[in-house]
């Protein structure tokens, strides 16, 4: 026991990120990775009614950078979930879940220098049923090549 309590104190010292939850829901300031940005990196969609249907939120990333971003996948934490990206001239998806219906593919989405994009997300409030009432927190993931991935957060407060 007294090993067990080292080592998890070791981890928090060399790793405190494996016991923190990353508090990107609460923070209304813009996510950064690399050099792809979303201004909004969390919306909340307030109170929702489960059988008033889905709801979507558009986020806005931008290419800030001098290079090309490549964004290689998309994804969601949740069934009841589902994200695409678009740019000017492009559009991929819907995505979801990974592990649920396959493996999500490999979007490679160029954002080229000074260009936007959009994650339209779409969230179904009564994919769970009665037993997704309540609060929920959802994440989509956008992946790009060479950068930490960037999650875009969405709250929303479910009634029947």
């Amino acid at each position: 026991m007294a090993a067990l309590v080292i080592l998890l104190g070791a981890a928090w010292v060399f790793k405190p990120s494996l016991f923190q939850r990353s508090g990107a829901a609460d923070n209304q300031s813009a996510a950064v990775v690399a050099l792809l940005s979303a201004p909004e990196g969390s919306f909340d969609f307030g109170t929702i009614s489960m059988t008033a249907g889905k709801v979507t939120h558009k986020y806005a990333l931008k290419n800030s950078g001098s290079s090309p971003v490549n964004v290689t996948k998309l994804f969601t934490s949740c069934m009841c979930t589902q994200a695409s990206i678009a740019t000017q001239n492009d559009r991929r998806g819907p995505f979801g879940m990974q592990g649920h219906g396959g493996s999500i593919p490999k979007i490679n989405l160029e954002i080229k220098p000074g260009e936007t994009a959009e994650v339209e997300a779409v969230y179904d409030p009564a994919a769970h049923g009665p037993s997704g009432v309540g609060r929920i927190e959802r994440v989509i993931t956008v992946e790009t090549k060479g950068a930490q991935p960037l999650e875009l957060w969405m709250v929303a407060m479910v009634r029947p």
